[in-house]
């Protein structure tokens, strides 16, 4: 069985699927943002369409976290730069809800433990997959 993209994600049988070059290009794409000469409110909408490509790969492909750390850290800058916030400053408006007064932007490693919980409770809601844990578990 061959290895195939969908939209961007490597599928099939492939024991180490990454998103290497995607993370890269999005690490790209925030810079392209931030240098623009786009109003702040604009950079912050691109922003929003560029993070659901993230959440893409960690649902179903493989990324390492320093990479996110990466994204994460050029979130925070842009961030705070559109706020006119100095860097040295927390990033918990970045983090907020639009209700109130936030960017509504998760920290993406926080994106990343979320979709591991929810595949693996995706998992479970199989019927075959589930007694295999549960037997699994009874060996224990």
């Amino acid at each position: 069985m061959e290895v195939y993209e969908h939209l961007g994600v490597p599928t099939g049988y492939h024991l180490a699927q990454s998103a290497a070059q995607a993370i890269k290009n999005i690490n790209l794409k925030l810079n392209l943002i931030n240098d623009s000469l786009l109003a702040p409110w604009q950079k912050l909408d691109a922003i929003n369409t560029i993070l659901p490509r993230v959440s893409f790969h960690l649902r179903n492909g493989t990324v390492q976290k320093r990479s996110l750390n990466l994204i994460d850290r050029d979130i925070k800058r842009i961030g705070k730069k559109c706020l006119y916030l100095p860097q040295r400053a927390s990033a918990q408006p970045l983090y907020l809800s639009y209700q109130r007064g936030g960017l509504n932007l998760l920290p993406i490693n926080v994106v990343a433990d979320i979709s591991q919980v929810v595949h693996g409770l995706g998992l479970l809601q199989s019927a075959h997959l589930r007694h295999l844990a549960v037997d699994f578990l009874r060996m224990w």
